[in-house]
């Protein structure tokens, strides 16, 4: 069911086409746009679709002419479809082999349409790029800001977590770095699409995350993705040139364009070693996704060295000091526990707490004050709630106490009926319930310490809400919920227009159940 309809083609596509002692209130930069420039007031806050882009099944192409379409553009319309807002996140995946299980990194692979992982090459770099560049070019032809967060997983049979790996983004590893099989592509996809906008489209916004909730790689090397920050952001306006973009357009986009990058909410400071999964709110999704490695089995073992605390070699706080000084924005995986079903929105702010407190007690980092000094926007990166019991990812919890305390636990793989954490009624409800809540915070902006500018729901398993990655809906149901499809939808509507009052009450007021 995975792979139905896919096409294997590599070089398919359109290449040449608040506790105590919390710092003030962060407020947001950005515009309704995007664009840059300061905002004195928070503004409501869409809450939108991503785009999982797992291996070559999702990017390439089903057709061997054109017009190509892929899994990738059927989800970028589901996910317009869906959320009716105005920007969409991508999360582009590739993957990293350990062969001596030390916990570094040997070199890196794709996931091909057998799900085997295979080690990239120039061929393969260039087919991903292509079929970025075609999803790309549909969520601008609907005028979609886009968003960027790059993800890393374990290629492996481990599972290790992609937070606690360590590499420099720009050395090397089996003949090719993280920059060049990951952010170059993509960057160069992106410069393409933006050339080849619509003559009816205006310019878009774009936010690219330099690394998605991968934590140890940028506080052991900051200086580099300080270089990276303005490398990958001369690229794309350099690409968009040399298609032969305007003058006009490029000063417009150059404006629209930030780059930032994107942590998880906690386990800041930790760096794998080895020995098998290191756990945390994710470890490697297409291990949970096919069942191989410790998320097989509800009795694999778990164990192992795992993760180590990276403070005790120290940090370079100066270079750390002039990343947080460079970036456009900051990104978080928004997991932390709400401890209650019956939480207050207030609570929604967890996530950012936990992260700065870490930053501040465990690295040695201010970000906080930094953000609130600078005005720069703060994203949750990654949102939604799972309703899983197990960091297996295969047993739904069983009542919203549980849920609640573990939102970064799901239910992972194609929809089952028999597993679907949300087919209880009162499971039902407090799903319901956390998305009423959440919308309400939204329309506020977040707050009252931590506001944010954007907010992401993880596209996959029983975190998908929307229905937008393929499996997510199978002959045996699907984890899409219309009452939330609906309150999302008449949220952003609002939204987009910066109007304050939620609606969120009103579209869960008998709402529809999911059939």
């Amino acid at each position: 069911a995975l792979l139905a309809g896919s096409v294997v083609l590599l070089a398919a596509g359109p290449s040449n086409a608040a506790p105590a002692g919390a710092p003030g209130s962060i407020v947001l930069r950005g515009d309704a746009t995007g664009a840059r420039g300061g905002m004195l007031e928070p503004h409501p806050v869409e809450l939108n679709p991503s785009v999982m882009i797992l291996g070559q099944f999702d990017w390439v192409p089903y057709q061997r002419t054109p017009p190509y379409t892929s899994r990738c553009t059927d989800m970028v319309n589901r996910g317009k479809a869906a959320a009716g807002g105005t920007r969409i996140n991508f999360v582009p995946t590739h993957y990293w082999r350990d062969q001596n299980s030390d916990g570094g990194i040997d070199g890196f692979c794709y996931m091909n349409s057998d799900m085997a992982c295979i080690g990239l090459t120039a061929a393969s770099i260039s087919s991903f790029k292509a079929g970025m560049e075609l999803c790309f070019r549909r969520a601008i032809e609907e005028g979609l800001g886009i968003s960027v967060v790059p993800h890393l997983d374990d290629g492996g049979r481990t599972a290790a977590w992609r937070n606690g790996l360590l590499f420099n983004p720009k050395q090397k590893y089996g003949g090719f770095s993280y920059q060049e099989v990951m952010l170059n592509p993509v960057v160069d996809a992106l410069a393409a699409a933006l050339a080849a906008k619509p003559a009816w489209v205006d310019p878009v916004p774009v936010w690219l995350a330099l690394q998605g909730e991968m934590s140890a790689t940028v506080l052991s090397y900051p200086r580099e993705y300080t270089q990276l920050v303005d490398e990958m952001r001369e690229r794309l306006l350099a690409g968009m040139l040399r298609a032969g973009v305007s003058d006009e357009y490029m000063d417009i986009q150059r404006s629209l364009t930030q780059v930032g990058v994107s942590f998880n909410f906690n386990k800041v400071s930790q760096v794998n070693t080895g020995g098998g999964a290191g756990g945390g709110s994710a470890a490697s999704v297409l291990s949970r996704f096919v069942g191989f490695g410790p998320f097989g089995a509800i009795t694999s073992n778990l164990g192992g060295r795992g993760l180590l605390q990276a403070r005790s070699k120290g940090f370079d706080l100066v270079g750390l000091q002039g990343l947080f000084e460079k970036i456009d924005f900051l990104g978080i995986s928004a997991y932390a526990a709400l401890d209650d079903p019956n939480f207050p929105t207030t609570a929604l702010q967890n996530a950012a707490f936990t992260f700065f407190g870490e930053m501040r007690d465990n690295v040695g980092l201010d970000a906080a004050a930094i953000l609130h000094r600078r005005r720069i926007d703060l994203h949750y990166s990654e949102f939604g709630m799972g309703g899983g019991a197990s960091p297996l990812g295969t047993v739904p919890a069983r009542s919203p106490d549980q849920a609640s305390r573990m939102p970064f636990y799901g239910v992972w793989g194609a929809y089952r009926g028999n597993s679907d954490p949300w087919a209880p009624p009162k499971m039902r409800s407090f799903m319901h319930s956390f998305y009423r809540k959440t919308l309400d915070w939204l329309a506020q902006g977040g707050g009252p310490t931590y506001f944010v500018s954007h907010c992401f729901l993880w596209g996959m398993g029983s975190w998908d809400v929307l229905g937008i990655y393929p499996e997510s809906t199978t002959p045996q149901g699907t984890y899409r919920d219309p009452t939330v499809v609906k309150a999302v939808q008449a949220h952003n509507a609002r939204a987009a227009f910066g109007d304050l009052p939620s609606v969120a009450a009103q579209a869960f007021n008998g709402g529809d159940n999911n059939k």
